[in-house]
């Protein structure tokens, strides 16, 4: 096959991973912004952190795992597999009454997930990596790639706001979920059943503590990975801390609470596709992190400070915090996929474990504050954290 043919075929199969991604962030944000008060509903709020914390030790014991089943199974197997078990799971939560089952499948819910996201990765690697003699476009893919799929954070909001309700019917959400799987797997069988694996590297524990020494040691990985946890940290307290904050202790319905998280998801999607372009051509990745980390932290803190019931007051500063976000992803993302390919399941392994990590050390340090500090003051203490990414955004070398 031409050269020019096989960057057609890449192209075409890169959109269908566009949709597919798309798909699954989709059913992925219904999930995210209701469960914590689902489980806070059943625990109370100081101890919806410890089911994070769980699911997130589950989480880092499926990336380990990943590498073993994609060099068994293959990239596809796997995936269908996830998603059908995902699907199960989703039934589950929908149907189920006993507290006891509800806490064990939204444990599992939670730590298989990422492993949905970790195998198309692997797809999108492979056909994004440059051929001979073509440029490097990785920032415009991933940017592309990133855009899509957090426009699912800005419509899957007001969809689940209508579905929830005032009554708060979450389960619902979980129903509902299901339904996006089912075109999320009609993709995959039809465009991806004839993918030919990479060569895979396994990593075991051994292997983990080798690559962790090995990181680092360079101060580039060092430095992504780092930048790349400090963002994660602020989208674990985000994602189970600001919907409490918001409809507990503010009191905004979920009606209304839907309407504020849409709006503010809005700069991942307007912003990431012309900042991966930006990345690529004109600035480099390590200016718009830092620019991205002093927003960030700025806007995290602020949340500590505002306590009136304000639908303009919240949704501007969780969309300026936000633009910050969406820098830093962006930036962060771009960064470390141009370093590696798609044979490099076990660093991309490693990179996506950066977000069960962050979850577990976000919500553990979250749950023991709680104890001591009010609600709101969790938030300044993790913006001060937030401001530490420009020292790691720093110490890389930049792309250009």
């Amino acid at each position: 096959m031409s050269t020019t043919a096989l960057r057609i075929l890449r192209l075409r199969k890169i959109r269908w991973l566009y949709l597919a991604g798309f798909i699954a962030y989709l059913q992925l944000t219904f999930v995210l912004y209701v469960n914590s008060n689902f489980i806070g509903n059943l625990l109370g709020e100081r101890y919806v952190g410890v089911v994070y914390i769980v699911s997130a030790f589950c989480s880092l014991f499926t990336f380990i795992a990943a590498s073993q089943v994609l060099r068994k199974l293959g990239n596809y197997r796997s995936l269908v597999i996830f998603a059908a078990l995902q699907m199960g799971i989703l039934l589950g939560l929908a149907t189920v009454t006993s507290p006891f089952l509800i806490i064990v499948l939204d444990i599992l819910l939670l730590g298989l997930e990422p492993a949905i996201f970790f195998s198309l990765d692997i797809f999108l690697e492979n056909y994004s990596h440059p051929g001979d003699g073509e440029d490097d476009v990785t920032g415009g893919v991933r940017g592309l790639y990133l855009g899509l799929a957090n426009l699912a954070f800005v419509i899957a909001p007001f969809i689940m706001g209508a579905i929830v309700g005032l009554e708060e019917h979450f389960r619902s959400v979980y129903f509902v979920s299901v339904f996006f799987l089912i075109p999320f797997l009609v993709v995959i069988a039809l465009r991806f059943r004839n993918f030919v694996d990479p060569p895979y590297v396994g990593i075991g524990i051994r292997d983990l503590l080798r690559s962790l020494r090995s990181l680092a040691r360079n101060r580039d990985l060092f430095g992504v990975f780092s930048s790349q946890l400090m963002l994660r940290l602020f989208y674990a307290i985000s994602v189970v801390y600001i919907p409490i904050y918001l409809h507990v202790h503010l009191g905004f319905s979920w009606p209304v609470l839907g309407v504020i998280l849409a709006v503010t998801q809005v700069p991942y999607v307007i912003f990431e596709i012309p900042l991966g372009h930006i990345a690529d051509r004109y600035l480099g990745e390590q200016e718009l992190m830092i620019l991205g980390f002093v927003i960030l932290g700025a806007g995290v803190a602020a949340i500590s400070y505002s306590q009136a019931a304000s639908v303009l007051l919240w949704s501007s500063i969780l969309y300026l915090t936000n633009v910050g976000g969406a820098l830093v992803e962006v930036s962060t993302e771009s960064y470390f996929f141009k370093k590696v390919d798609g044979r490099s399941a076990h660093a991309i392994s490693l990179f996506r474990m950066i977000q069960p990590t962050a979850t577990l050390l976000g919500i553990f340090t979250g749950s023991v504050l709680l104890f001591f500090l009010p609600l709101r003051y969790l938030f300044l203490v993790f913006g001060i954290l937030t401001f530490c990414g420009v020292f790691f955004a720093s110490i890389i070398r930049d792309t250009r």
